[in-house]
């Protein structure tokens, strides 16, 4: 059997090898250099991109806000001059109506003026000796009374007695006005005491206890109401203030517990108490007999109840 051996020289190869591996390196080292560029370059792009966006969204808002601020202050400003001249109008016609007004009213009282003196002329032309006498002589009359009240008349003996007639008759005069009013304030005087006596409690020492009143409480269907209608019915002081307060007190507390309360049927005592004194009241009543007998027709034909 044939043995064949061949021996083959591989360094140029390993040597071809060896510069492929570092052309390899070199292409790798660029591959990354391009790419690390590229990633760079894209960057910048986008940076580039997103901030002409802002820039030019930023304008174009602000180009609209200026728009409006033009817009809106033109109006503004067009308004403020029309405003301006309605004032102005305003007070020329505000200044032409007080001059009209003022002009109306001075003819008229002008004219007034005249009727009233006119009037008056006539009146005291129909009268002389009553007028001249009310506006002159009682005048003068009531001064000399007044102004010489005090004064001894030494002029004229005749007229002493009559000087001090007046005198007397004006002091008694004042006196019984200064007695009056004196009796006037003792008599506010002991009606106050009374009102006051009649409000208070007579015990004495700051005791508290409790006054029942009796009260009657009546519900009705009002007309067009949406619920019943409550009325109540007290005896009534000599006083107005206690009254009111009574009143103020006794319908709080009705509209407080009214919805806690029931109404059941009276019993026959009760009614027939009720009916004598209706007809007590009745026949008492200065109405006809129509009127009386309608009164108890309604009454037998309504079923009342009470609280309980």
């Amino acid at each position: 059997m044939a043995d064949f051996r061949f021996t083959v020289d591989t360094e140029p190869m390993a040597d071809s090898i060896d510069r492929v591996a570092y052309h390899v390196d070199g292409v790798t080292t660029a591959v990354v250099a391009m790419q690390t560029a590229v990633v760079i370059a894209e960057q910048r792009a986008a940076e580039s991109v997103c901030q002409n966006l802002d820039k030019g969204f930023y304008t174009l808002i602000r180009s609209q806000i200026s728009q409006k601020i033009a817009k809106l202050r033109s109006d503004v400003d067009s308004k403020l001059m029309e405003m301006a001249q309605q004032t102005v109008t305003l007070k020329a016609i505000k200044s032409r109506m007080e001059r009209d007004y003022m002009m109306i009213a001075n003819r008229y009282m002008k004219l007034f003026g005249s009727l009233n003196n006119n009037l008056r002329i006539r009146i005291f032309e129909l009268d002389k000796d009553t007028a001249k006498f009310v506006t002159q002589d009682i005048e003068s009359i009531t001064n000399r009374l007044g102004r010489f009240l005090g004064s001894v008349s030494t002029n004229q003996s005749e007229s002493v007695g009559s000087s001090q007639v007046i005198a007397s008759s004006k002091t008694k005069g004042l006196g019984y006005k200064v007695v009056e009013a004196m009796h006037l304030f003792i008599s506010d005087i002991k009606q106050q005491k009374y009102r006051v006596s009649r409000i208070l409690a007579p015990e004495k020492g700051g005791k508290n206890f409790d006054c029942y009143i009796p009260v009657m409480i009546a519900e009705y269907a009002g007309k067009g109401a949406s619920q019943n209608q409550v009325k109540f019915s007290l005896p009534k002081a000599g006083d107005a203030v206690l009254n009111s307060i009574l009143d103020k007190s006794i319908n709080n507390a009705i509209m407080s517990s009214i919805d806690k309360l029931s109404w059941v049927e009276a019993d026959r005592e009760e009614k027939d108490k009720v009916n004598a004194e209706l007809n007590q009241l009745i026949a008492k009543a200065d109405c006809s007999e129509r009127v009386k007998k309608q009164i108890n027709q309604l009454h037998s034909a309504n079923s009342w109840q009470k609280l309980q």
